[in-house]
């Protein structure tokens, strides 16, 4: 952007009285910072409208400041920082205007610092005292704003920071996650305590909620009803409370853990750690207490059965702070219900083809956030999508013995025999070739479709994208990989299996 146009849309946007904090998108703010941070010094720009763009786009980027942002990027911290020092650099003496700005900045720098979310990969590091001190004294030095309004915002702010600082010296700093899940995850209510990947330390709290007796059953006593086998008919609901015994950004952005296999594709790109961390340590949690949890039969949870969730911060002094409640795994939309019947003749009642029933179940598996389950059906449905479009594109070409050809065992020595008649026929004839049977891999059968049954594709398309799907086949299969596949390798593996089914057909009209 030049910085004539971003001059234009600072006036434009920033002369009323009110500001226009949401008449740009984030790209916009970015590019008109970008654009104008050279010059704010110079005296012509220190208008009354830069100083208004520069304090809007630190709430802007302020994720201490409502709306609140549903994950929080580095680069979105990084952001208000530099909206920051351009509003100090042009309001040095802004108190009324700056000193919440001043108390939200240290406590960006905390968490950052104290807060990280385990999975982005990074260590949990006990803070240590004199550092810890030293945040508290810059926040201590702060000015206090005149104005009664800009006052009292900044007390709040200013308090809650200060109990924060102090449960991390005095160690009575925890963070309080509270969710549900719609099955009883125990027989009975209990207590876990551990440490969490070997970084972080919690405890746990399971309380289930049993459902009544159905008809045609009757419960005596206390006695209560449960499900005999896997099902997804549930009896009951969990009420979890984790408490880690630290310092957790709740907000800290992490990659999402499902996703909806769909054009429009999910409503975020990732999710709040107290989403992540509250479902690793469930899911984990499940595994070491199923024996002494009297409830065998339960589904694995999968962040699909989350519901909503809230994350506080509790120190010795004080409770309930940074409150946040977030609804991640539940996703729901409104439908208007259409009470007309509609009446179907369907003929001939038959499954569709097995490929695709293995997409859509790959498909289900994804959006509960079971990647590793997704990928599997996916390999199973690739391979049998393969099997199928080789028959159609024999019968395409007219001469169904075609096929014989790809499913050839034998032509590996075929083609060997081919190469060594081209590069030296002295010897060809005198070479004796195996006789026993070679199965194709699926890049061979690909190679000889490619040759002899001229699909619409090209080779090396499909290759790469059959290569796609099957990236993590090995690893899956053979149990080396126990960590979930990131939801963005599922969602590539998707787009080359559908790749696959609308380009690796005939190229002609069927004969």
């Amino acid at each position: 952007m030049e910085l004539v146009d971003a001059l234009r849309i600072i006036a434009t946007n920033f002369s009323s009285t009110e500001g226009s904090v949401d008449s740009l998108s984030e790209e916009q703010w970015i590019e008109t910072l970008d654009a104008v941070v050279d010059v704010i010094d110079q005296p012509d720009a220190t208008t009354r409208e830069m100083r208004k763009f520069l304090y809007y786009g630190c709430a802007r980027f302020d994720r201490w400041f409502p709306p609140s942002p549903f994950a929080v990027k580095p680069e979105f911290t990084a952001t208000f920082d530099r909206f920051f020092a351009a509003l100090v650099r042009v309001d040095p003496f802004g108190v009324a205007n700056t000193s919440v700005l001043h108390v939200h900045q240290i406590k960006n720098h905390v968490f950052t610092r104290f807060g990280k979310a385990y999975a982005q990969g990074d260590s949990f590091e006990v803070p240590g005292k004199q550092e810890i001190e030293s945040y508290l004294d810059r926040l201590n030095r702060l000015p206090v704003p005149v104005v009664h309004g800009k006052r009292q915002e900044y007390e709040a702010a200013h308090t809650e920071l200060s109990h924060i600082l102090m449960g991390m010296i005095d160690g009575s700093i925890s963070t309080t996650i509270r969710t549900s899940l719609p099955y009883a995850l125990s027989i009975r209510p209990m207590t876990v305590k551990g440490t969490w990947r070997t970084i972080l330390p919690f405890t746990m709290r399971i309380r289930p909620i049993f459902a009544e007796a159905v008809e045609g059953m009757s419960a005596v006593g206390n006695a209560i009803v449960q499900p005999v086998g896997s099902t997804r008919w549930q009896a009951g609901v969990t009420h979890v409370e984790i408490v880690f015994h630290c310092l957790l950004d709740g907000d800290a952005w992490t990659p999402e853990l499902r996703a909806l296999n769909r054009p429009e594709g999910s409503p975020t790109d990732g999710w709040p750690n107290s989403y992540t961390s509250c479902f690793g340590v469930i899911y984990d949690v499940f595994w070491r207490i199923r024996s002494e949890s009297g409830v065998q039969d339960v589904w694995p949870p999968a962040p699909r059965d989350i519901g909503p969730i809230e994350c506080s911060l509790s120190t010795a002094s004080a409770s309930n702070l940074c409150f946040r409640q977030r609804h991640m795994g539940r996703w729901m939309t409104i439908v208007n219900p259409d009470h007309s019947e509609i009446e179907l003749e369907l003929g001939a009642v038959e499954p569709p083809p097995h490929w695709k029933r293995c997409r859509e179940t790959a498909s289900s598996y994804l959006a509960l956030g079971d990647t590793r389950e997704a990928l599997l059906f996916l390999n199973i449905g690739v391979e049998s999508l393969l099997d199928e479009r080789f028959k159609v594109l024999a019968d395409a070409n007219g001469d169904p013995s075609l096929l014989d050809m790809i499913y050839d065992k034998k032509s590996v020595w075929q083609e060997a025999r081919d190469i060594v008649a081209k590069q030296a026929p002295a010897v060809a004839d005198k070479i004796v070739w195996p006789e026993r049977e070679v199965h194709q891999t699926r890049y061979s059968q690909l190679k000889l479709a490619h040759k002899h049954l001229s699909p619409a594709s090209s080779l090396s398309q499909a290759r790469k994208h059959y290569n796609v799907v099957c990236r993590n086949r090995n690893e899956l299969v053979h149990g080396t990989r126990e960590e979930p596949i990131p939801v963005s390798d599922a969602l590539k593996a998707f787009r080359s299996f559908d790749w696959l089914v609308d380009n690796f057909v005939p190229s002609g009209p069927v004969s």
